[in-house]
C-alpha cells in the first residue's frame, strides 16, 4: 500500500498541485507513461498529467458495468428489501 507521504511531505488534501505531484511521482517510481483512468477523471489532472508527459486513456469503469447487471439471487435479495422496506414505512405511518 502507498502513502502520499511517500512522496510528499504533508496533507495534500487542498493543494491540487501537490496531488497531481504525487501521481506523476508515482507513476515515475512505477515506470508508466500511459494511465487508463476513469471517464469521470479529473480534467485538469488529466490535462496536467499530459502536459508531463503522461498520456491519458479514458475508460469505461468495469466496476459501474458489473454493478449495472445483477444476477437473479441478487435481485430477489433486492426485491425482498424493497417489500421489507415498504412493510415497515406503512406500519409506521398507520
Amino acid at each position: 500500500m502507498e502513502s502520499t507521504s511517500d512522496y510528499l511531505e504533508g496533507d495534500a488534501r487542498d493543494d491540487e498541485e501537490r496531488q497531481i505531484r504525487i501521481l506523476e511521482a508515482l507513476l515515475e517510481e512505477k515506470d508508466l507513461e500511459d494511465v487508463a483512468v476513469p471517464r469521470d477523471f479529473d480534467l485538469y489532472r488529466a490535462d496536467e498529467l499530459r502536459s508531463r508527459g503522461i498520456r491519458i486513456e479514458p475508460v469505461r469503469s468495469p466496476v459501474k458495468t458489473s454493478r449495472m447487471s445483477k444476477k437473479a439471487d441478487e435481485l430477489e435479495k433486492l426485491e425482498d428489501g424493497y417489500r421489507n422496506f415498504n412493510s415497515m414505512s406503512y406500519d409506521m405511518f398507520t
